[in-house]
């Protein structure tokens, strides 16, 4: 029997997962479409929310990250966590 927030874990942990592929492992190819974003996102756009057809036109990890961000937002909200945009906002 999985724990109740099962669902949690693997959210969280697929979201590390593209995270660390795109930004780490992959980084050579993320410095080179964020060289040049009008590409892979809409100029009205941001990251998060590209605005694309295709958000894996020629970066996979990128959709598969966006992907795994808006699971794991989903999964936290219906577990009653609430996305922190503060987190990190604050002066010393």
């Amino acid at each position: 029997m999985n724990p109740p927030d099962q669902d949690l874990h693997t959210a969280l942990a697929r979201f590390v997962g593209s995270f660390e592929h795109v930004f780490d492992h992959d980084w050579f190819h993320t410095k080179g479409c964020l060289a040049t974003p009008d590409s892979f996102i809409d100029p009205q756009a941001t990251f998060l929310a590209p605005a694309e057809f295709d958000e894996g036109n020629n970066w996979c990890s990128r959709a598969a990250l966006l992907e795994a961000y808006r699971d794991l937002v989903e999964v936290m909200l219906r577990h009653g966590i609430q996305p922190d945009m503060d987190a990190g906002l604050t002066d010393p």
